[in-house]
């Protein structure tokens, strides 16, 4: 794959490493990824990375995405070119493509799948199916998301576009939006959820809130509460990305997620605690029971292209496991994630 680097006249004898990296934005492994793997072209000559640059110009690095690289770097970029499928089909697994270009891809993650090989997970997760289906190498989540999780995630097709996107995703450029379907209503309904999280000792997965971790920023707007006030739906945005953070705060704050079996009413870990707050009522057990998974679905994404710079913003409806309990409590909600991406995207609002 080629990418373009323009060159000013005012930058002339600065190094071409010091130019990716202070000019263009690059990180220091995308660099060291050109100097290993790839090629760097100056107005068509090749140069190292330390070498001074004399003039404007236009620097050209080929980074590997997978594919062989040219053998002639000028004979053009095949790299570059569109993915061998189209947005918007169906791929095995349950995965929607939602937009694909040389750049990145955007994908609907079913619950049950895990996003990244891990020990007990090897092909049977998000990024080995992606592989196996687009015949890419490597794949760069941006955002990720629990295995009972579904919904949008951004991954990036090269070291490039993740290192930019990753920029988005830490300084809150990228905006990210969930919807939830909790027992009872947040008190206010409208708000912000700031408690620090960390580690449950002992426990590789649980986490819990301390005064002494650093805080998790979650704003929340609640979109619908049922008649009977038993069952609310609430979209988040998120400010920080720790790790069960939406789920955690709901914990805290007296509104589990629905059918959440980590930090939900029926909890081995954390049950006792919420039978003690008044979720023992049979009619909230039951409720809880009839979602298969925790109601919770990445239904907003808003970013910039990372090479554009044109804004992205995608919508994600609750998918059909989810959608016909919430429906079941009272709570219609077609018109969710359309609100959701509007909150996404106003979030300074919430």
């Amino acid at each position: 794959m080629r990418i373009d680097f323009p060159i000013d006249a005012g930058d002339a004898g600065r190094s071409a490493a010091w130019l990716l990296r202070e000019r263009h934005g690059v990180s220091a492994s995308f660099v060291k990824t050109v100097r290993i793997h790839g090629r760097l072209l100056w107005n068509g000559q090749p140069v190292r990375m330390k070498e001074a640059i004399p003039g404007p110009g236009l620097l050209q690095a080929w980074v590997p995405d997978g594919r062989e690289l040219p053998e002639d770097p000028g004979a053009g970029d095949e790299g570059s070119g569109p993915p061998r499928f189209l947005a918007g089909q169906e791929l095995p697994g349950g995965i929607d493509c939602r937009y694909a270009d040389a750049w990145l891809y955007v994908v609907e993650k079913p619950a049950g799948l895990v996003v990244h090989p891990t020990t007990g997970h090897g092909a049977s997760t998000l990024t080995e199916r992606l592989r196996a289906a687009f015949g890419e190498g490597r794949l760069h989540p941006v955002n990720r998301l629990d295995r009972e999780t579904s919904g949008l995630m951004i991954l990036a097709r090269n070291a490039l576009a993740h290192d930019r996107l990753a920029r988005q995703h830490g300084s809150g450029t990228m905006r990210k939006v969930y919807l939830a379907a909790v027992h009872g209503c947040p008190d206010p309904p409208d708000g912000r959820m700031e408690d620090g999280i960390e580690r449950c000792p002992g426990s590789i997965m649980l986490r819990r809130t301390s005064p002494s971790a650093s805080p998790a920023r979650s704003r929340y707007h609640t979109l619908e509460t049922s008649r009977d006030g038993t069952v609310s739906v609430a979209a988040f945005v998120l400010e920080s990305g720790r790790t069960h953070q939406i789920r955690v705060h709901c914990l805290l704050h007296g509104v589990p997620i629905l059918g959440d079996s980590l930090y939900g009413i029926r909890s081995r870990d954390h049950g006792d605690r919420l039978v003690d707050g008044g979720w023992a009522d049979p009619t909230a057990v039951e409720q809880d029971g009839r979602f298969p998974r925790q109601a919770l679905h990445a239904a907003g994404l808003a970013f910039l292209h990372p090479v554009t710079g044109e804004p992205m913003a995608y919508a994600s409806p609750w998918p059909d496991d989810l959608r016909y309990p919430i429906l079941e409590a009272g709570i219609a909600q077609e018109d969710a994630a359309a609100a959701a991406v509007r909150y996404c995207l106003e979030s300074d609002s919430i």
